[in-house]
């Protein structure tokens, strides 16, 4: 595993995550079994995004001992990986608010 793992692994759970939260949001009032079971879904994804970013810092904590400083393309993935996950993680939770409204 790698930096490059992880910031794609992430983003694409985070994608899932939001793509059946807005599936699930069209989805309630036409289907409101599908549209609770979507939102499920987008759920897993998010906690699937989450184990990763844990893992991610536990991977940073292990490599940054080797390291006075990381090496900039690894400092420039973290930022991506650290931008991504707040961004999206965000959308996510609004979108599960408004569908639990």
């Amino acid at each position: 595993m790698n930096p490059e793992y992880f910031r794609d692994q992430i983003c694409e759970e985070l994608e899932g995550a939001k793509a059946y939260a807005k599936l699930a949001l069209e989805m309630k009032a036409m289907n409101p079994s599908w549209g609770k079971l979507l939102l499920e879904m987008s759920g897993a994804e998010l906690n699937h995004a989450t184990n990763l970013r844990k893992m991610y810092d536990e991977y940073c904590q292990t490599v940054g001992k080797a390291y006075t400083d990381l090496p900039k393309y690894m400092q420039d993935i973290h930022s991506e990986i650290i931008d991504c996950y707040a961004d999206e993680y965000a959308k996510i939770k609004l979108l599960h608010e408004a569908y639990n409204k």
